[in-house]
């Protein structure tokens, strides 16, 4: 699904754990709903939690999680505690050589608790 969330199939995937992702927020600037995205063959009610936190089951195999500010701001930025929120990262297969490791060695120099963990994905496209 790399091409599909990935412009051009280029991008990283943080993997981390629901505790581990609320436990790196700082002072949060509003309420945040977080739930797992429910997946369902029938038509949605258009109530406001289905809106935001339901899916039609086609897209089950994402088992997408998503947050939910409560806020009447268009827009607002979450600090994040990156050493408690990132356990791994793992680089799109359709990433260059030269550009993974010029990702990981500025990843790393940013961020030195991620030396060893940051891998390539082995995924491979089949035409």
């Amino acid at each position: 699904m790399w091409k599909v969330y990935a412009g051009n199939g280029i991008g990283v995937r943080i993997e981390t754990t629901i505790e581990d992702l609320i436990n790196s927020f700082y002072k949060l600037p509003c309420d945040i709903l977080v739930s797992k995205v429910s997946y369902k063959n029938e038509a949605p009610t258009y109530s406001v939690d289905e809106a935001i936190f339901t899916k039609p089951i086609y897209y089950e195999k994402e088992q997408e999680l998503r947050l939910c500010a409560l806020s009447p701001e268009n827009e607002i930025f979450i600090k994040v505690d990156t050493t408690k929120l990132i356990h791994n990262i793992l680089l799109s297969p359709f990433v260059s050589k030269e550009c993974t490791r010029l990702l990981s060695k500025i990843l790393e120099s940013s961020f030195p608790m991620l030396k060893g963990k940051i891998m390539n994905s082995n995924i491979l496209e089949y035409k």
